[in-house]
């Protein structure tokens, strides 16, 4: 394997400064890197003439690809380095993996519905155009900031198929820690899985690649019954396979609609939505959607006058540290992050979550975006906090930057709060 670590400090195509080798084998390796000044990643990989051009053609045909829920790329050449020729992709910098996350704990169902919706929607737009992820697994499945993203190098024509029965082993994978065979058996991995992912699971790894559901089915049983119905009852779906070799499927028109916090993950990302689609499985009927029934207007009666709302109880976890100004200079409030028992229950160690705050000259926060995650759903929650802080006036400092470090555990959250350096 070549020495990949002694690289740091070169420069690849008089542009890329390898700053920090962040992991590799014998054909290629992952550095940071920067990119008009910002975080970037890049990836080396050795390979003969013919292949570095075909590979290189294969990642700049993906650079025009454009989706919130696709790790972006942004240049790509030829370079020689560890004494050996190849190609070169500069790419969009992830902070860590869902395998990295599954390796500690399972994501709780809100946290999975999350992740496969937005994976769902990157799959949809892949497949609406004719191409495939190909290698979907918890590895390839990236936290940027508060969004989830996939990778994108392995981007290429081949079976939706294979991708949806991907995405059903990844939801497994995601609620269970569960890898392997298990996820290829549909009515074994869907037996103890909680609704909607029973019907979802089965749905995506049913044998019969015909049969297996299309991204937007997965997508409208996945949204909250506030945001669309459920599926209803339509033609026969038409095969996969069919579709693909047809051409490219009619396009669909996407439907923002606001993420978490700061653009959830992408950190002031944006999740794109989709009509559902109607589409009927063999063997599984979706929730019936209630008919309307016309009414005559209710009689008109007196209404009472309103009455005083209630006192609103304090939130535990958000409280005042003015008794530790003397331990944290410079902060008047803070606000820890209000989160669910449930979602608690899940953590194992202290995992933490960072925020960078920008604060006006008055002390209020401006902007608040994920720094470092181990999760977009305690992300979410996170930013939501930091939001709320407040710290000492100053009007000579102008505009500050802060680092606040969220850490959970099962009992508690702590937060601790530093001045940012200068980027």
């Amino acid at each position: 394997m070549p020495d990949w670590k002694s690289c740091e400090g070169e420069v690849v195509d008089a542009k890329y400064p390898l700053e920090w080798f962040a992991g590799g084998d014998e054909t290629s390796a992952v550095f940071l890197t920067r990119f008009d000044s910002s975080r970037a990643a890049i990836r080396l990989a050795r390979a003969d003439p013919a292949r570095t051009a075909s590979m290189i053609r294969e990642w700049n045909r993906v650079k025009l690809l454009r989706h919130p829920h696709l790790l972006e790329h942004y240049d790509a050449g030829t370079s020689t380095l560890a004494a050996a020729p190849g190609a070169y992709l500069v790419m969009e910098y992830a902070e860590e993996t869902l395998a990295e996350t599954l390796r500690d704990r399972a994501l709780t169902a809100d946290e999975t519905r999350e992740m496969a919706a937005q994976v769902a929607e990157a799959l949809a737009y892949l497949h609406g155009r004719g191409m495939t992820h190909g290698n979907l697994k918890p590895s390839n499945v990236f936290a940027v900031g508060s969004t989830v993203k996939l990778s994108s190098e392995t981007i290429a024509r081949g079976d939706p198929a294979e991708d949806i029965r991907a995405l059903g082993a990844t939801v497994v994978e995601a609620l269970t820690q569960r890898s392997g065979t298990l996820a290829d058996d549909a009515p074994a991995a869907a037996a103890n899985l909680p609704a909607p992912f029973d019907k979802i699971v089965n749905g995506c790894l049913n044998p019969d690649p015909v049969f297996r559901w299309p991204a937007e089915r997965v997508l409208a049983w996945l949204r909250p019954p506030q945001e669309s119905k459920p599926p209803i009852s339509a033609a026969p779906p038409r095969p996969i396979a069919s579709r693909a070799a047809a051409g490219p499927p009619l396009r669909r028109f996407l439907v923002p609609a606001g993420l978490v916090a700061a653009a959830l993950l992408v950190v002031a990302g944006i999740t794109m939505r989709r009509p559902a689609t109607s589409t009927l499985v063999a063997g599984h009927t979706p929730p019936p959607t209630p008919a309307a029934v016309a009414t005559d207007p209710p009689p008109a009666k007196t209404v009472d006058p309103p009455k005083a709302a209630p006192p609103v109880r304090p939130n535990p976890e958000a409280q005042s540290t003015r008794d530790r100004l003397a331990a944290e200079d410079g902060i008047a409030r803070r606000v820890l992050p209000n989160v669910p028992a449930k979602a608690r229950e899940t953590i194992t160690g202290r995992p933490a979550v960072v925020v960078r705050v920008t604060v006006d000259p008055s002390g209020n926060v401006t902007n608040a975006v994920v720094e470092r995650t181990f999760s977009p759903y305690f992300s979410k929650f996170a930013v939501d906090a930091a939001r709320q802080w407040q710290f000492v006036s100053d009007d000579r400092a102008g505009t500050r930057e802060w680092l606040l470090r969220f850490v959970f555990t099962q009992s508690k959250t702590d937060a601790v709060a530093r001045r940012a350096p200068a980027k």
